[in-house]
């Protein structure tokens, strides 16, 4: 199964550093944690925690400033070949975990409130550009307006993988919960399919045809006026 893992530390000769799994809202301290990593000590240490569940995760580092807290997603991600079972960690902040945390409290679950996604993956670069028509320049100057200035402006360019096509990143969103509703709903579908594939493919092709034949009679019995259905072929 695959795990993955989660660190906090505290500035030398402080102590307080803290890992929690957020399980839910409580009042005036915000979420209801399950503490997955604590240490103390009266030096500069650290503490980690392996785990497999996915969710919100809370990591306290203790700094000369103070707390200084950030909030984690655990995801699971399939693999490159989409037959590996990965869990990967996305930052997000305190009022998403607050409004899954919510929802988490109503009874729905962290799968179905999260929707993983990827998008294609950019970083930041300058580019030179006339002042005149708005047009990217490479050289010192606009070739349709060569009397006219320019100026760098910041864009975002693809990041680029060794084949030359574009890398992408894991990220998230939250579902409304009618979309949630539907998502489990397809989910659900799509389970019984596969179980009812699974079922026929370990038997033979002639009484495949009959098992659907009978499967569609049970499901739909025909009235007195109502024709036969037809054999599945």
């Amino acid at each position: 199964m695959a795990t993955i893992t989660l660190s906090a530390y505290s500035d030398f000769g402080l102590t307080g550093q803290y890992i929690a799994r957020l399980t839910g809202r409580a009042p005036r301290v915000d979420f209801s944690r399950e503490f997955v990593g604590q240490k103390g000590g009266k030096r500069n240490e650290s503490t980690s925690c392996e785990t497999d569940e996915v969710g919100c995760y809370e990591i306290n580092d203790q700094t000369r400033k103070g707390r200084d807290r950030k909030y984690m997603l655990v995801v699971p991600w399939s693999g490159v070949n989409g037959d590996l079972d990965e869990l990967r960690l996305l930052a997000t902040d305190k009022e998403d975990c607050m409004a899954i945390c919510k929802r988490l409290d109503a009874g729905e679950r962290f799968g179905e409130i999260v929707e993983i996604s990827t998008k294609p993956k950019t970083k930041r670069d300058t580019e030179s550009y006339c002042i005149a028509c708005g047009t990217a320049v490479s050289g010192s100057h606009c070739p349709d307006h060569p009397q006219a200035a320019t100026g760098v402006r910041t864009i975002e360019v693809p990041v680029l993988a060794e084949d030359g096509t574009q890398k992408r990143t894991v990220v998230y969103s939250l579902r409304s919960r009618v979309e949630a509703k539907r998502a489990v709903a397809a989910a659900t579908e799509e389970t019984a399919v596969e179980t009812v594939l699974a079922a026929l493919a370990a038997l033979p092709t002639s009484l495949q045809r009959r098992v659907l034949t009978t499967v569609r009679a049970r499901l739909f019995p025909k009235t007195e006026n109502e024709a036969p259905l037809p054999e599945c072929t």
